[in-house]
């Protein structure tokens, strides 16, 4: 990209795409795993709805990532104003 802000905000989505993707084939993998040996139903997985203090934490943990993510942006963005 000819922006070099433009640029850098692309490294960032490549970068929390490929990790991503690591991810989704890890849990895939243990999934798996946990099915073949009888552990758990990938059915249950689907169908499970956590309760109010394991929402909580999810949502705390979900806020504090996307929080992380943006505030290297916002500083990034400041330090190339100076």
């Amino acid at each position: 990209f000819d922006n070099p802000e433009i640029d850098y905000l692309f490294s960032i989505i490549t970068m929390l795409t490929q990790e991503l993707s690591v991810t989704y084939d890890r849990i895939e993998t243990l999934e798996l795993l946990l099915e073949k040996k009888g552990y758990i139903n990938r059915e249950e997985i689907e169908n499970w709805v956590p309760n109010n203090s394991e929402e909580i934490t999810r949502t705390k943990r979900r806020e504090d990532f996307i929080s992380r993510i943006f505030d290297v942006i916002h500083k990034e963005a400041k330090s190339s104003k100076k």
